[in-house]
């Protein structure tokens, strides 16, 4: 899909720049390593003089494979990732784009890379090894992500709407008919749009409620913990805190890591049976799906001996993976006992003993 020359021109244009903290991830909302060489059908770098035959390309492709004789490369972002990136929510569904494209760079320098999950359980992912010159596509209903367990993977990530205008009025207007269809995966989509007030969806918490609901029904495990959410907040509907934890259990039973932590939230604050050692398991599911609130949580519970046997090895453990990623009661934590002189932390002092 690319020639090497324009693989070359990419990748030169990713390699050496730094986190754009005025950028933050999509994903994670954490200071991101990317550019954008296209953006909403505006180029916006040198690099983009390589996009006319690579549009061409795609878009004879993209015509043929879906049907789709409008598409559009709407953007193209380049992006870096490393093993330490993206851990805390791993998949996304790409909700701008009809058709994404994936290209890897740098094909020989890392582990891991891109994956397809199918459910909302991790060992249902599927990676894509490509070469040099291929790219992955995939539709706007298939959770996604990338993982990295090595190295640095060098991306260029291709987002093609459904025709130009919907690139130029940043809309994604393909959802309604396959979730009017009974599509649950674009029910939650709309769900999620409404709820947001996103890619001209108004922001509409009945609406939400609505599609939320249509989705949750059919067993969609992020529509059940959505619905649970917004049932619990009594957003679009009235407050009900009962049936909203029925549906986030529902998701959680499946796997679904958020919800997987709103239900050790619930148990540790006795809205649901178990106390606090019910609480620590769901917060360890949870944190080992990469959620840094509940990383954070397993933390604490395992330094205190909350619900669980004490153990500060582990939960210093847990909570410098939720510093690592930003949390910032993790961060204060470790420097509480850093200074206790339980840990020894770079940059903190023990405190000196009474005199």
């Amino acid at each position: 899909m690319l020639t090497l020359d324009e693989i070359s021109t990419l990748a030169a244009a990713v390699a050496g720049f730094e986190a754009n903290t005025k950028h933050l991830d999509s994903t994670d909302g954490l200071p991101a390593y990317e550019m954008y060489v296209r953006h909403k059908g505006k180029d916006s770098h040198a690099s983009a003089a390589v996009l006319p035959a690579i549009e061409a390309r795609i878009g004879a492709f993209v015509g043929e494979a879906y049907g789709c004789s409008e598409c559009y490369l709407c953007s193209l972002l380049l992006r870096r990732y490393r093993a330490d990136e993206r851990q805390q929510v791993k998949t996304h569904f790409d909700r701008m784009a009809y058709v994404t494209a994936v290209a890897s760079l740098n094909p020989a320098d890392f582990d891991g890379g891109l994956f397809l999950q199918r459910t909302a359980r991790a060992d249902s992912r599927e990676f894509f090894a490509t070469s040099a010159r291929d790219a992955a596509f995939h539709q706007y209903d298939l959770n996604h992500g990338v993982d990295v367990t090595n190295g640095t993977r060098l991306s260029a990530v291709f987002w093609i709407t459904d025709t130009e205008a919907s690139c130029r009025t940043d809309t994604s207007p393909w959802y309604l008919a396959p979730a009017e269809a009974g599509s649950a995966d674009a029910q939650d989509a709309l769900g999620e749009l409404y709820q947001l007030g996103h890619h001209g969806y108004a922001r509409d918490a009945h609406k939400a409620v609505e599609w939320a609901t249509r989705a949750a029904e059919q067993g969609h495990e992020a529509a059940q913990s959505r619905l649970g959410r917004l049932l619990l907040a009594g957003e679009g509907v009235p407050r009900d805190a009962q049936r909203g934890l029925a549906w986030v259990r529902k998701s959680a039973e499946q796997g679904y890591s958020p919800a997987e932590y709103t239900m050790g939230v619930a148990c540790q604050y006795g809205d649901l049976d178990g106390g606090l050692e019910a609480a620590a398991r769901w917060f360890r599911l949870a944190a080992e799906a990469g959620i840094a609130a509940a990383q954070y949580e397993l933390g604490v519970a395992l330094v205190n001996g909350d619900g669980v046997a004490m153990d500060r090895r582990e939960g210093v453990d847990w909570l410098q993976r939720a510093a690592v990623q930003g949390k910032p009661e993790a961060i204060a934590d470790l420097e509480t006992l850093a200074r206790a002189g339980i840990i020894i932390m770079e940059g903190v002092e023990p405190d000196e003993p009474p005199g």
